[in-house]
């Protein structure tokens, strides 16, 4: 039996410990699994949502949209913006307005099979996923990994098209919407030709996506590795975010016990000194609900 972390006390968690050769390393099953489906909507949010169809139907860009109106999907408007219903309106206006006039090419084209590649594990590394179970306090938790990424084989356009499908994929789960997201980048390996992916309107669409269309927070962004060519797409960034935001920033370099102090290990792969080997840490059925979904996503790609 391994001693709690300062962490896991603080939180009140009582996770058990089991001895490994080199260190003793608490149990994953401790953190929630982060792809389990939403909770019943409470009788709070369930006025918001009367609310929020009450403002949908007096808005003829929303109606005209064709953009999809069940609960499951409004209910991540709704949840992510802490049940405000004006500002969960705004958001959902927003992102009728991004997809349908804003860069509806783009979106037309935004379909899975264009990026099931991207996660054939034999023939390319992950890249990108995210993980199996929520952090310490139930966030969800994404990683990146430049180094994993080919510009020579793999597309930049399906990179962006797989963050913003799995971000759509995020407002139908429950830990995403209520509690947010946490976003790990290890920036080792960014160089000339990823750069040269990083396109300014490629980064302001994604910034017109993720921050004014999109209802979920972002509770942390943790790089590691950052190289000089990163800093300086970073630099720009920060110019067009808004300060709560910046604020959120942490630079760890290679410092894994300083990510760690903000991510559990005990969820986190090897790769960012993590206790998880291989695609352990990730959550797969997360991904293939994607997939799944394919009919879904080229219907909605239709009705742009």
């Amino acid at each position: 039996m391994g001693v709690l972390t300062e962490q896991q006390i603080a939180t009140g968690e009582k996770c058990m410990t089991v001895a490994n050769t080199q260190l003793l390393q608490p149990e994953v099953e401790c953190f929630s699994r982060f792809f389990a489906p939403p909770a019943a909507p409470t009788n709070e949010e369930v006025e918001c949502l009367k609310e929020l169809r009450m403002l949908m139907k007096e808005d003829d860009e929303i109606q005209d949209s064709g953009v999809e109106q069940t609960d499951e999907f409004l209910l991540g408007f709704i949840r992510g913006k802490s049940c405000k219903t004006e500002k969960a309106f705004k958001v959902l206006k927003n992102y009728v307005h991004v997809r349908k006039v804003k860069y509806n090419k783009f979106f037309k084209s935004l379909k899975p099979r264009n990026i099931e590649y991207l996660f054939d594990t034999e023939k390319h590394p992950r890249f990108c996923g995210v993980l199996k179970h929520t952090d310490h306090k139930g966030r969800a938790v994404a990683v990146m990994m430049a180094s994993k990424f080919n510009p020579r084989v793999q597309k930049g356009e399906d990179a962006i098209q797989a963050t913003i499908i799995a971000g759509q994929e995020l407002l139908v789960t429950d830990a995403g919407p209520r509690n947010g997201l946490v976003v790990v980048v290890d920036a080792a390996g960014f160089g000339f030709r990823h750069a040269r992916e990083v396109t300014l309107p490629r980064i302001y669409m994604l910034l017109q996506v993720f921050l004014s269309s999109y209802p979920i927070k972002y509770k942390g962004i943790h790089i590691l590795n950052n190289t000089y060519l990163f800093d300086t797409i970073l630099t720009l960034v920060k110019q067009l975010i808004p300060k709560k935001l910046r604020d959120r920033i942490h630079l760890h370099g290679s410092n894994f016990a300083s990510l760690h102090e903000h991510v559990p290990p005990e969820i986190l792969p090897e790769h960012f000194g993590g206790y998880l080997k291989g695609d352990d840490a990730f959550d797969l059925e997360y991904e293939q609900s994607v997939f799944d979904r394919s009919d879904y996503y080229e219907k909605m790609a239709q009705n742009w």
